[in-house]
């Protein structure tokens, strides 16, 4: 048999870490007095030989690493978190649970005060809770703290529906824990070093633009923060004007590109306004004294509008002779 490689990245260790886990029983762990016990059990229980056994048992159990089932009362979220739980996140998960069963176990390490805290899972935890469910199904692993940290916070870059934002701050938070530069952050991530690069735009941000990320973390990705590190060193108020416009979500600008044309437009004078108004101003064409089509200026567009769609094709070959003849003569 040939012999077993090494898991690369960490999608792939968190992963191998978790299959090297998953032997033996599958016991259940709840906090202590869940259980129904008979009357001498229960009495057994006070005395201080039976409740150290009781650890060192659950202790060897725990160093096992086997996938079981445990009471999410006594998991905590870990320090080392980056980012807030994503409440789209939790509601897909919890539809999927709602008709199958949990089918990757989160991952927990022990903490010294004898509780669990969450390597990987918090969104299952969550969804799971909403459904009304006290237990999950996770495997015990032992973590240092960096390792920990790596973990987690690398959870949740690869997790669905991250803005680039969320990951990019996941990834800052890593840099700062281990003292990592950008490279070494893609050694032990498996992400390229372009894409981390990319992400770390953000960095060049002014702090202005930082904020309203913090409140809206998709209101631009990486791509946007380049353009956007750029602008701001040359034309900090154009900069975040155009980022206003993207946070109020105006009519008609969908990309960082069209705010930027926007904010560095000139103002439009009183005249101007008026003609542009009149120019657009929809100008009726009448057979009798019956409607037959609306013709609509929108800048260097015309619209038209006919009553009667039959004859459409007829007003089209007009239309195209039209321009056609029109394309003939001096454009002066």
């Amino acid at each position: 048999m040939a012999e077993k490689k090494p898991a690369k990245g960490v999608r792939g260790r968190l992963a191998q870490i978790t299959e090297d886990m998953l032997s033996g029983p599958s016991p259940v762990i709840k906090p202590r007095g869940t259980a129904a016990t008979s009357a001498p059990v229960q009495l057994a229980r006070f005395s201080q030989d039976f409740q150290k056994l009781e650890r060192e048992i659950a202790a060897l159990k725990a160093d096992k690493g086997s996938l079981q089932m445990m009471d999410m009362s006594i998991i905590d979220d870990g320090d080392f978190h980056a980012t807030p739980l994503n409440p789209e996140r939790v509601a897909k998960l919890q539809k999927n649970l709602q008709k199958h069963r949990q089918s990757s176990p989160a991952v927990v390490r022990k903490k010294d005060d004898g509780r669990y805290e969450f390597i990987s899972g918090r969104h299952r935890r969550a969804a799971l809770a909403n459904l009304g469910h006290t237990q999950i199904q996770v495997v015990i692993g032992e973590f240092s703290d960096n390792e920990a940290q790596s973990l987690t916070s690398y959870d949740n870059i690869f997790g669905p529906d991250l803005s680039d934002y969320e990951k990019f701050k996941a990834l800052q938070a890593i840099k700062a824990k281990l003292g990592y530069n950008q490279r070494e952050l893609s050694d032990d991530s498996g992400l390229s070093q372009s894409y981390i690069s990319y992400l770390f735009a953000f960095e060049s941000l002014p702090s202005a633009l930082l904020e309203k990320l913090d409140a809206s973390p998709n209101l631009f990705g990486y791509r946007e923060a380049r353009v956007l590190a750029n602008l701001a060193n040359e034309d900090p108020e154009t900069a975040r004007k155009a980022v206003e416009v993207l946070e109020r979500g105006e009519e008609n600008i969908s990309n960082l590109a069209e705010a930027i044309n926007l904010v560095k437009k000139p103002p439009e004078s009183q005249d101007a306004k008026k003609e542009r108004a009149a120019r657009a101003t929809p100008v009726m064409v009448r057979r009798g004294r019956h409607k037959f089509a609306d013709i609509v200026p929108r800048g260097n567009q015309l619209l038209i509008r006919l009553e009667d769609e039959s004859i459409a094709p007829r007003v089209q070959e007009a239309v195209l002779e039209l321009l056609e003849k029109f394309s003939l003569e001096d454009p002066k």
